[in-house]
């Protein structure tokens, strides 16, 4: 039979069990788990973020940088001016994602006129480092297949 000290003591300790899993429990729920959602919340805002910047600066280089070099008047004042517009427009378009971005970064504005900066590096890099992989293919060439069968075997020149 078990006495009343030992059904006491079981009670206790499954108390004491019960204390210690809500105890971890209520920690994860208002420690870690809004620490792991606040993080990923700003790590997504920044990356919206540098996304609408890559389309800016694409859009600009196309219109107006590309505008503005062939017409010789590319300077590093109009480039400093570009660079003010393309942070706004960015700022404009992601105004929601500014929103969230403000609570974790603080200075947004200086944080769009680094990935604008970054976004410009980059497309420099793709449009020097890729010349020869957006250049038109050479012309292909019919050829008899060797095989005598008359059917035609494509091959680039």
């Amino acid at each position: 039979m078990v006495s009343s000290v030992e059904v006491q003591i079981l009670e206790d300790v499954i108390s004491a069990f019960g204390l210690a899993i809500g105890g971890g429990i209520t920690y994860l729920t208002t420690k870690v788990v809004p620490k792991y959602i606040h993080s990923k919340t700003a790590q997504n805002a920044i990356d919206g973020l540098a996304n609408i910047a890559n389309a800016v600066v694409q859009q600009f280089n196309q219109t107006v940088v590309s505008d503005a070099k062939s017409a010789g008047v590319f300077n590093a004042q109009l480039a400093a001016q570009v660079k003010k517009d393309a942070v706004a427009a960015v700022m404009l378009q992601g105004s929601n994602l500014v929103a969230l971005a403000q609570k974790s970064v603080g200075d947004v504005e200086s944080l769009v006129g680094a990935l604008v900066e970054q976004a410009v590096a980059g497309n420099k890099t793709l449009t020097t480092g890729t010349a020869l992989v957006n250049a038109p293919a050479p012309a292909q060439q019919e050829q008899t297949s060797p095989t005598g069968d008359g059917q035609a075997a494509a091959t680039t020149a």
